[in-house]
């Protein structure tokens, strides 16, 4: 896939503050193209080990609530075997380290979610108040998702998202030092350390 410079989108705001008149930040947010890629295809990968499928308008929704590139990702859960397991199958595929976990988060805080009979979206953001206003507003400012002005992201990411491969390793030309030596790249993470 040929990436754009940067993923343009435009969050709710359902009070049309600042001079807004269509419910709709006036301003995009600038979202790193491969992030939303590698991220979204790595959920779609985890589809056959048990990750539950979101679509292209649940994920720009995530991206555009948290106004992150990584879905609002954090962390996964390491003691959920299950989803350990998702993550390191989906890196034995080659798929970024940071995503793979991204998947095996989604597969844990729904499996808790259903089993606490919770909103995911309340439980991707923890627990108490907080959490539950999180999921409220995200509910009530989903309509971004799908706005015209989302038009070229909410594609990107469907796109992404129907190409359940990981993103080929491309660590880029060797660097060469004056005095001699070569630093190669670490393959395992698509982000050179």
């Amino acid at each position: 896939m040929t990436y754009p410079e940067v993923v343009y989108g435009y969050r709710a705001n359902p009070k049309n503050k600042f001079g807004a008149t269509d419910q709709m930040e006036t301003l995009p947010h600038k979202f790193d193209p491969k992030t939303l890629e590698t991220f979204a295809r790595a959920a779609a990968a985890g589809t056959k080990y048990g990750v539950p499928e979101l679509t292209p308008q649940q994920l720009a929704n995530m991206a555009l609530h948290e106004g992150r590139d990584d879905y609002g990702f954090n962390a996964m859960n390491k003691n959920n075997k299950k989803a350990n397991e998702i993550a390191n199958n989906l890196i034995k595929e080659g798929h970024d380290y940071e995503a793979a976990q991204f998947a095996g988060a989604i597969y844990d805080k729904h499996e808790l979610a259903d089993r606490i009979k919770q909103p995911f979206l309340q439980v991707w953001n923890g627990a108490g108040k907080m959490a539950k206003d999180y999921a409220k507003n995200s509910q009530i400012e989903s309509y971004a998702a799908e706005h015209p002005k989302n038009q070229d992201m909410l594609d990107f990411i469907s796109e992404s998202y129907k190409t359940a491969k990981p993103i080929p390793f491309d660590p880029g030309p060797e660097p060469t030092f004056k005095h001699g030596g070569v630093v190669k790249a670490i393959k395992g993470n698509n982000k050179l350390i």
